[in-house]
């Protein structure tokens, strides 16, 4: 039987290795979206260099609007890469709250603090973001924040378990 001292090393040993894997999808999650960014720029560039006017703004919006492909088309690329520059950029944050949470928990400290409890509400916040501006499911999104409710409700409860324990002590 593992005695509790080696389960908690282990556990730290873990948490170590999640902390390293985060930090990889970090970097690759950020390379992946400024790629797919400057592809999406680098499409704008080329019609603009076919001949679409990019100066003329009010033109870009009649093109638009009137359903001219070219300016469908850019407006498509243009939106595309904010959008994939937002979910780039929210994609990160998850992953560095989370390594933040494991690296913490690899050093000894214990996740249940004010701390890890609101990285992890940024996580759920992000989650949300990110869920509903990629579904239409409004059953999906339900259930998600129901989910992160509860695990929130949870949380916070092994937060005051753990103050308990330490006033405790």
């Amino acid at each position: 039987m593992i005695d509790e001292g080696e389960r908690l090393r282990k556990l730290q040993e873990t948490a170590g290795y999640i902390s390293k894997g985060l930090r990889a999808l970090e970097i690759v999650a950020g390379a992946m979206g400024l790629l797919f960014v400057f592809g999406c720029l680098y499409k704008v560039r080329v019609l603009e260099i076919l001949g679409f006017d990019m100066d003329a703004l009010t033109s870009f919006a009649a093109k638009v609007a009137q359903g001219d492909p070219q300016g469908t088309e850019l407006w498509t690329k243009v939106i595309g890469a904010s959008a994939s520059a937002l979910g780039t950029f929210l994609e990160v944050m998850t992953f560095e709250y989370m390594r933040v949470t494991f690296r913490d928990m690899a050093s000894g400290t214990s996740p249940f603090n004010d701390k890890t409890a609101t990285r992890l509400r940024f996580i759920g916040a992000i989650m949300l973001i990110l869920l509903v501006s990629s579904t239409e499911e409004a059953p999906a999104v339900v259930i998600a924040l129901v989910l992160l409710v509860c695990f929130d409700r949870l949380f916070a409860y092994g937060c005051a378990l753990q103050e308990l324990s330490d006033e405790t002590l």
